[in-house]
């Protein structure tokens, strides 16, 4: 069995007993994995230095695209890109006014009704304009006809009209020059170039999430050593400041004993024998820190020292501005889609799950819970 964190502290700031102090002096001497930990006890300044250069990577709340307005609006988005946008809609404040000052120049730039007859009557009123000649033009030539057929034919005898009458011109009618057609001015709203591509695909997590994940557990010698897993949260953010830990039920297990730790191993909490499985801290953490823990079950006078699928189970308690932007989202939308999405980029990896798996079987949070899971090495 490996030294605890309580342990490696006391040792590190010599506090132990002579003969306590005897007895770790042995274990630290055969044992490789303990003597790795209390090496990383001792540089917890570059351990810190990581810490904050990662916070600074905290990308962008992403916004609707150009692209994506015109195309809600005229309804060619498919199916999963609408069902986004509208829970997008649901919580941005910002897209949601972009939205409708699109809707209200798209309504402004239509005719009215009035507007519509009087383009029609226009284009009807050119079109007679050009062909109202024709049968003017064909009445005077009928009348001119009838009146020389009358005067030169009919006033004098048929002997005379024979000998003098001029031959009778047939006078032609130019055909009218066929005129294209006038329409209306088109009202379609112009085509908008879109300035960057729709990004809908893919989540982005925070970068310190790889910070949390850490490598995997060195276990020792022997192969028959007994343990239990943590559950969570393991290498995701926390919401609450006061989170709750869970773990797995150690068979035969007579209590359990829980103990939270600053990333320089300064005891934070501790709780109380325990027999449940979960516990949650009594006092709330600092936001933005990062938080190791420990459970230890005593069976007998045996203690077992529960393992998770990193080096340390630890978690990251969400900042003051990005549980604001949270608290937000939850206040403009109940979607379980619009949630997942929304704890997924803020890193809450365990709640983004548990609300992309209630948002099933929609395709999109299918797709989505897939993305989370692979981020949490599930």
């Amino acid at each position: 069995m490996h030294l605890s964190f309580y342990q490696l502290n006391r040792y590190r700031h010599a506090r132990l007993e002579p003969a306590e102090l005897l007895s770790l002096d042995d274990h630290l001497t055969e044992c490789e994995f303990c003597r790795q930990q209390l090496r990383a006890q001792l540089n917890p300044q570059s351990a810190f230095f990581q810490l904050r250069a990662n916070l600074q990577l905290m990308p962008e709340p992403e916004h609707l695209s150009s692209s994506q307005y015109p195309a809600f609006v005229n309804n060619t988005l498919s199916t999963v890109e609408q069902e986004l946008v509208v829970s997008h809609l649901e919580y941005c404040d910002l897209c949601a006014g972009q939205m409708r000052v699109y809707r209200a120049a798209m309504l402004e730039s239509r005719p009215t009704l009035g507007q519509s007859w009087l383009a029609i009557w226009e284009t009807w009123r050119e079109r007679l304009a050009l062909v109202w000649p024709m049968p003017v033009a064909a009445a005077v030539v009928i009348a001119l006809v009838a009146l020389v057929d009358g005067y030169y034919f009919r006033a004098k005898p048929n002997s005379l009209v024979a000998e003098n009458a001029p031959l009778p011109v047939t006078p032609t009618i130019a055909a009218p020059i066929a005129s294209a057609s006038v329409r209306p001015e088109s009202t379609r709203m112009p085509k908008v170039s879109p300035t960057e591509p729709v990004q809908i695909a893919q989540l982005r997590f925070p970068a310190e999430l790889a910070a949390l994940r850490g490598g995997k557990i060195t276990r020792g010698s022997s192969s028959t050593d007994e343990t239990f897993q943590l559950t969570r949260p393991i290498a995701t953010f926390v919401l609450s400041p006061r989170p709750t830990l869970r773990w797995q039920s150690f068979p035969s297990a007579t209590i359990y004993r829980v103990k939270v730790f600053s990333t320089d191993y300064e005891l934070i909490a501790e709780s109380a024998d325990l027999t449940a499985t979960s516990w949650t801290l009594p006092v709330p953490l600092e936001r933005g820190k990062t938080y190791l823990w420990q459970v230890v079950a005593k069976k007998g006078e045996e203690e077992f020292v529960g393992t998770s699928s990193v080096v340390e189970a630890r978690f990251t308690v969400l900042d003051s501005a990005r549980a604001r932007q949270i608290e937000q989202v939850r206040q403009h939308t109940t979607s379980p889609l619009a949630l997942g999405i929304a704890y997924a980029q803020a890193g809450l990896l365990d709640d983004a799950e548990a609300k992309l798996k209630a948002a099933l079987p929609s395709a999109a949070a299918r797709k989505f819970l897939h993305q989370v899971q692979a981020a949490h090495g599930k």
